[in-house]
């Protein structure tokens, strides 16, 4: 739960301090980490109780089960993997979430994993693989079909307006796509640059783009558009 606060903390100080960011960001620390803190408290005092309770008030039995209730109902918030900060932003102003495109990935928590196919050479990740915690912002682009003439040209049209906002801002947020074809149906330099763009020492960058698609060499892979209940709109 430590680090979680430290990291908390440290990708808003760095986007204060690089300018991306108004200071203001610093004081949803503790407005997010502060409740998280004190029912961490609350059930480190619930679970010592539970060892300072003398057998003798209950059965062993009834005993086993407070037990294995307090641990599993709290274990998730333990880990800091369950922990949902929708709540305290759903009144403000500047959010707009349609849920419904997508309610497998709930807002204000941890991204689900899931397996992605890497578009360029066809192998297996696990999206949270490609998802390292730098401080970046970053724009997941589920287009599904792209072989669909409807879903492409509206990710073509995304992708001009990216370019535009990448051309007025050097510091635009890393864009990662996962799309809803089979792999060997499209190529990628067929997509908009901003999807795969160029670096003047690297050149093409190929890992930005990935599919939805079974693999031979992994089972889970294929089912992360089902698994996060995408619409069939795209997202």
């Amino acid at each position: 739960m430590g680090m979680h606060d430290s990291f908390n903390l440290a990708w808003k100080l760095a986007a204060v301090i690089k300018e991306n960011a108004d200071p203001q960001l610093l004081d949803t620390y503790e407005e997010e980490r502060r409740p998280i803190a004190q029912r961490l408290l609350d059930f480190d005092r619930q679970f010592y109780e539970y060892f300072d309770e003398p057998l003798s008030k209950m059965s062993v039995e009834d005993y086993r089960v407070k037990f294995t209730e307090a641990t599993s109902k709290e274990h998730c918030d333990i880990s800091g993997v369950s922990v949902c900060y929708a709540d305290i932003h759903a009144s403000h102003e500047s959010r707009h979430v349609q849920s419904s495109l997508a309610p497998g990935i709930p807002m204000g928590k941890r991204f689900p994993g899931g397996t992605v196919i890497r578009q360029a050479d066809g192998r297996a990740l696990d999206l949270l693989e490609v998802l390292p915690s730098t401080g970046h912002w970053r724009v997941l682009v589920f287009p599904v079909d792209l072989r669909e003439s409807a879903l492409l040209s509206r990710y073509v049209e995304l992708g001009q307006s990216l370019q535009a906002m990448k051309t007025r801002n050097a510091r635009l947020c890393e864009i990662l796509s996962i799309h809803g074809s089979a792999r060997h149906d499209i190529d990628l330099m067929d997509l908009p640059e901003i999807f795969h763009p160029w670096h003047e020492e690297f050149g093409w960058d190929y890992g930005k783009v990935f599919a939805d698609d079974t693999s031979y060499h992994d089972s889970t892979a294929g089912v992360l558009y089902r698994d996060l209940q995408v619409s069939s709109e795209g997202l």
